[in-house]
């Protein structure tokens, strides 16, 4: 009690005595009393309203004011107070009266030991009553808020019973299906629910009852009451009696149309993205533009997501004829039913979607079959395909052909949808034109532009196939005093007459023969001889002293043209490249005797003899300090700044004085030399081009060369990480390495190059155009530029086929991102058409030729 607040008691009594003897007992509740003594219907009306009592004791007869007035004025201004009647005299009847009227309770005066627990009955039922009220207050607020969220909602709230018969439905049901609430109450609840997902709910009723534990996240498709499709995702719980009988379920239908919209939206641009993104691929793995096409048609079904694919293509005659297809042998039935189309009789040729396509060149879209046009001739095929979505995308300029696409459900497609498919086009048509270049330059990289015949690398590949098979003989002729014929008659005229001997030759060959244009003027023949080289050596003469007594026509001019040949065997198993050295090392030697026909002889020792001389030599030059760094500078053709300069090796010998790198290179990568020759050039380079930015030469690279035989090195990550990640923030040199090295072993190469960037470094593929792989696995090399060869350069402004080769090489570099180099440029028309082919950067006599640091920057840095 001592924890309670004062008890504030209205006494309505008009005897002081009596008033201070009720005050005694009721202390003995223990609690702090206030009280306030009123005799009369005014004062208490004040105190009631002022003095705000917890309780009303009030003696039963007063003069004027009696207690039954008393109790109905606290009935009528705080009848939430307890109310005690304390009198010396009250009847039974008056008593049963004055409970019925709202008293709690009456305390005789003789009896006031009775006061106490009266009191706290009171109080207590009061508390109660308060309690009660304030309960059902906040039922009836919280059923109105309940009845408010309900009805204002835009949750479709429904009941239905265990028949599955609608019993309540909200407001909401109209804005979400259409219809009002009374037009489901009474009905089955599934009634509006897509036929489809009826049948799979009805199937799973059963489990769902016998669970009796209702569900959640059921995403199901129902009908519009104007026949669209609304996605809902539905929860409930079961209604159960007191006994645990299911009465029913109550549940809350959430719209997620939209959402579901949206997800099968980014579905479809994920798949188209990826679909768009695979085309790239597709066409550096595609062999051919067949290739390219079948894999197209599988990547849309594959990634795209589409139901079938196919290409049309115009035969050249007017005709679209189907070119590639995907999808099921049923489809592609009635697809190639509908195919030829005849693009000459327009009106018919519009009754299909890729007639359409073709004659207006741009995409025909239809959303859904079933709102095909009139004049689609083709509709009901489309429908034999199970197709409800087609489109059909133009396919190049003209347009070449079509790609049609097919999907088996209705699909409106929108701007972003058609901008992705536009690209789709457009890579294919990318693809075509790509592959057409590449089937081009695969013919060039085999065949030699000037006489149309097989190079070195096929003439090697089907020399060898030879040798697997059993012995063989090569030889080489070649054109004596060729340069002499090009000083009189002109470049052109000479590739001519090499275009006639080369064809005078081949014709006399036997059929099993292998023959090639090696380079700017000798030809190579190979052949089997199980029976000696005999046969061979005799089929050579015979061609010499043809050439010897029959001029060769050139331009309508007879043309003498001399020939000497190198003749070498091999057994079967032979390495090509060693049969083919040897018959050159004959032919040198066939042009140094002068006569007609030289045979190899293994004693042919006088190179082997100076090889050794040469490797002797290179053991003490590293030691003793005879190498040293030539560099040649590297120009923006733009703007023709100097950008860096490519570091060259020297031999300074202390008797034969510069040694060319051509004859002490090849012996340093046999021997393995190279490889710490490498490291000490590196090592140079990097400590010169450091010397030159402390001059201030902001952005001033040096480029190094690495051989096979250092990037196959172990080492060689080790060191270059040594030397170049201290400066990895400004880097200062970068490495070129050959195609052919890059290519013998891409998988291995592509892992180095890497780590390689990772210093910062640039990585320049050396002598590009010289190899063929290269085309198909560019894309994944982490190179930053291409340099093309000198030889490609060197011919740029004397062939068409040169100045085809290099300007696509270019473009194929810029497509990657990478620059362009052209190394070996010594003439300005070279230089000039360069620049018109956007090349980035050039090096060559014509801007500098390689010399002494110091010169360099004598010369060139002022």
């Amino acid at each position: 009690m001592a924890d309670l607040p004062p008890l504030r008691v209205l006494l309505i009594e008009d005897s002081a005595d009596d008033a201070g003897l009720v005050l005694r007992v009721l202390r003995s509740l223990g609690r702090e009393l206030v009280c306030e003594q009123v005799a009369d219907a005014g004062a208490m009306a004040a105190a009631l309203s002022g003095f705000g009592p917890d309780l009303i004791v009030s003696d039963h007869s007063m003069p004027g004011f009696d207690g039954r007035q008393a109790l109905a004025l606290r009935e009528r201004l705080a009848p939430e107070v307890p109310f005690i009647f304390v009198s010396a005299t009250l009847g039974e009847d008056t008593a049963v009266q004055a409970l019925h009227g709202g008293a709690s309770d009456y305390v005789l005066k003789d009896k006031l030991q009775r006061l106490p627990s009266a009191v706290q009955r009171a109080l207590a039922l009061a508390h109660e009553r308060v309690q009660r009220r304030e309960a059902e207050r906040a039922l009836r607020a919280s059923e109105e808020r309940l009845r408010s969220i309900v009805e204002t909602t835009d949750e479709w709230i429904w009941e239905c019973d265990a028949d599955g018969v609608t019993t309540y439905s909200n407001a909401s049901v109209q804005s979400i299906l259409g219809y009002r609430p009374e037009e489901l109450v009474g009905h089955q609840a599934l009634m509006p629910m897509h036929e489809e997902d009826r049948t799979q709910v009805e199937a799973r009723a059963p489990e769902v009852l016998a669970a009796a534990g209702g569900w959640r996240g059921w995403t199901l498709r129902w009908r519009h009451k104007d026949g669209t499709i609304r996605w809902l995702e539905s929860h409930a719980r079961p209604i159960r009696d007191d006994h645990g009988q299911l009465l029913g379920f109550r549940g809350i239908n959430h719209d997620v149309t939209e959402r579901i919209r949206q997800h099968e939206r980014i579905v479809r641009m994920a798949r188209m993205h990826a679909f768009l993104a695979a085309l790239g691929g597709v066409t550096l793995r595609a062999e051919d533009v067949q290739e390219l096409f079948d894999r197209t048609c599988r990547v849309a079904l594959e990634l795209g997501g589409f139901a079938a694919a196919w290409i049309g293509m115009d035969d050249g005659g007017g005709r679209i004829r189907l070119a590639a297809w995907a999808g099921s042998e049923q489809r592609r039935r009635v697809m190639e039913s509908m195919v030829p189309i005849d693009l000459g009789d327009a009106s018919a040729a519009r009754a299909s979607l890729a007639g359409r396509a073709m004659l207006t060149g741009a995409p025909v879209y239809l959303a859904d079959v079933d709102a095909a046009p009139p004049d689609l001739a083709t509709r009901r095929k489309l429908e034999a395909m199970g197709t409800r979505m087609a489109v059909v995308l133009p396919l190049g300029p003209g347009p070449w052909g079509v790609l049609s696409l097919y999907s088996d459900a209705p699909l409106a497609l929108d701007a972003e949808d058609h901008a992705l498919l536009a690209r789709v086009a457009e890579e294919i048509d990318v693809g075509k034109e790509f592959l057409d270049h590449t089937k081009r330059l695969t013919h060039l990289a085999y065949h030699r532009p000037e006489t149309g015949l097989p190079n070195r690398v096929a003439f090697r590949e089907r020399l060898q196939s030879l040798l697997e098979a059993g012995a063989a003989a090569t030889a080489v002729l070649g054109v004596v005093g060729f340069h002499d014929h090009v000083s009189s008659r002109g470049r052109e005229i000479c590739e001519w007459m090499l275009a006639a001997v080369g064809a005078r030759i081949l014709a006399q060959l036997p059929e099993q023969a292998v023959f090639a244009h090696l380079g700017e003027h000798s030809f190579s023949i190979g052949l089997s001889c199980p029976d000696g080289v005999e046969p061979v050596a005799e089929l050579v003469i015979g061609l010499l002293e043809q050439a010897r007594v029959d001029p060769t026509v050139v331009d309508g001019e007879h043309v003498m043209v001399t020939l000497r040949a190198g003749l070498a065997e091999s057994p079967a198993g032979a390495l090509a490249a060693v049969l083919e050295a040897n018959a050159e090392s004959a032919l040198a030697e066939s042009i140094r005797t002068r006569q007609p026909m030289v045979r190899y002889d293994p004693g042919f020792d006088t190179r082997i003899r100076h090889r050794t001389s040469i490797e002797r030599d290179l053991r003490r030059a590293l030691a003793e300090g005879q190498f040293e760094l030539f560099y040649q500078a590297k120009y923006s053709v733009a703007d023709q700044r100097l950008h860096g300069a490519e570091a060259l090796l020297r031999w300074r010998h202390p008797e034969r004085g510069l040694v060319s790198p051509l004859e002490f290179i090849p012996v340093t990568e046999d021997t393995g030399m190279i490889v710490d020759i490498g490291r000490w050039v590196r090592e140079q380079a990097m400590a010169q081009a450091l010397s030159w930015r402390q001059r201030g030469l902001a952005g001033m690279r040096v480029a190094v060369n690495v051989s096979a035989r250092e990037f196959s090195d172990p080492g060689f990550i080790e060191h270059c990480s040594r030397i170049l990640e201290p400066h990895c923030a400004d880097q200062v040199l970068d490495l070129e390495l050959t195609e052919s090295l890059i290519m013998d072993n891409i998988e291995t190469a592509i892992p180095l190059l890497l780590q390689l960037r990772d210093f910062d470094t640039r990585v320049a593929i050396d002598d590009f155009g010289t190899g063929y792989s290269s085309l198909n696995y560019l894309s994944r090399l982490p190179v930053d530029s291409l340099k093309i060869d000198r030889s490609f350069v060197a011919d740029i402004g004397n062939t068409p086929d040169a100045m085809s080769l290099v300007s696509y090489m270019i473009q194929l570099a810029h497509s990657l991102g990478m620059l362009v180099v052209a190394e070996g440029v010594e003439e300005e028309d070279q230089a000039r058409l360069l620049r018109l082919l956007r090349c980035d950067q050039m090096q060559g006599y014509l801007l500098g030729r390689p010399m002494p640091a110091a010169e360099f920057e004598r010369t060139l840095l002022g």
